[in-house]
């Protein structure tokens, strides 16, 4: 008697729970945008800011973490958009340098329906900047 093995039987298992509906719809989005982009956005995050002033960049990523777990676009979108406000801002003291790096790397990193680069100041030199860095000229305006 051939039996399944147990990869067989739990690859079975997520399809039948696929087809019936058991995970809810966009599950698979959700997976899929909590990817890298959080992991790597945290990670510039922790080698960029001085360590007297990483807790709270840190404490908003991870508000960003638990609206990406819940599949909250709107709540990652929010949080995305005050941690940039924080680089904006140099919030606890980092540097226009550090704040400049982060702000590339949200813009290069982060899903775009996550943040609206426009609302930050200084976003036009920075378009610029990448547009140059890739051949593409001015962003004009």
């Amino acid at each position: 008697m051939n039996t399944p093995n147990i990869h067989t039987k739990w690859f079975m298992a997520l399809i039948v729970a696929l087809a019936l509906g058991v995970f809810p719809m966009g599950a698979s989005a959700l997976l899929e945008d909590q990817g890298a982009w959080i992991d790597t956005i945290t990670g510039v995050t922790a080698s960029t800011v001085p360590q007297d002033s990483l807790q709270p960049y840190l404490g908003q990523l991870q508000i960003v973490r638990t609206a990406l777990r819940y599949g909250d676009e709107r709540s990652v979108s929010t949080a995305m958009s005050r941690f940039m406000e924080m680089l904006d801002l140099r919030e606890y003291g980092i540097s226009a340098e550090a704040a400049t790096r982060l702000l590339d790397s949200c813009v290069r990193i982060i899903p775009a329906k996550f943040h609206d680069v426009s609302r930050h100041p200084g976003y036009r030199d920075l378009l610029d900047r990448m547009n140059e860095e890739n051949g593409f000229g001015s962003s004009g305006g």
